[in-house]
């Protein structure tokens, strides 16, 4: 395909890549149907197949994966059939990270995720995460000040919730206390 990818197996890559029609601006990829304008992808919710499990992948799995990660690729191997998406707000945390190290390009960062679906964060996945936020602020395990550190997570947590997906992560105390997680 001639697409270069950031520090990730080609391989891999290329078999994801794969998976969605190839057309350019329109595809459907892992139960969404993608329609790309202005380089936003805006997914369209599609009857969810059975015995496929949906993940959302969280940053680090989105920071590993750029990195080549070998737990990364085989998560994916091992899950080839399932269907991936992101938040929009875990791109937006690869993005600075990119613009830290100077390495930040946009259209090779949208390609190296050609293949993820990213869902924009709506009102209900704030509703969602209120609940989570709420049952944080009433136990005395946690602080103010920490709560609001976690806002990013609770929407993350929202979005798997509403959206009935698998939060990936390697910060799975994160996640745990509210949605079904996995490592990896």
């Amino acid at each position: 395909m001639g697409t270069k990818t950031i520090g990730v197996r080609e391989e891999v890559y290329e078999r994801l890549r794969d998976r969605s029609t190839g057309e350019r601006g329109r595809g459907r990829h892992r139960g969404y149907t993608v329609e790309r304008r202005r380089g936003h992808r805006r997914p369209e919710r599609r009857r969810r197949r059975a015995g496929v499990t949906r993940y959302l992948l969280d940053m680090t799995f989105l920071i590993d994966y750029l990195g080549g990660s070998d737990d990364v690729r085989r998560f994916l191997e091992a899950h080839e059939e399932d269907e991936f998406a992101t938040t929009a707000m875990n791109y937006k945390e690869v993005a600075v990270g990119r613009r830290l190290d100077d390495s930040f390009d946009p259209e090779r960062l949208a390609a190296a995720f050609d293949w993820l679906d990213i869902v924009p964060i709506g009102s209900e996945h704030a509703l969602a995460a209120s609940a989570f936020g709420a049952k944080l602020y009433r136990s005395d395990d946690h602080t103010r000040r920490a709560i609001d550190a976690a806002t990013a997570d609770l929407l993350i947590a929202g979005v798997a919730e509403a959206e009935r997906l698998t939060v990936v992560t390697r910060n799975v105390d994160d996640f745990e206390p509210f949605v079904s997680v996995a490592s990896y």
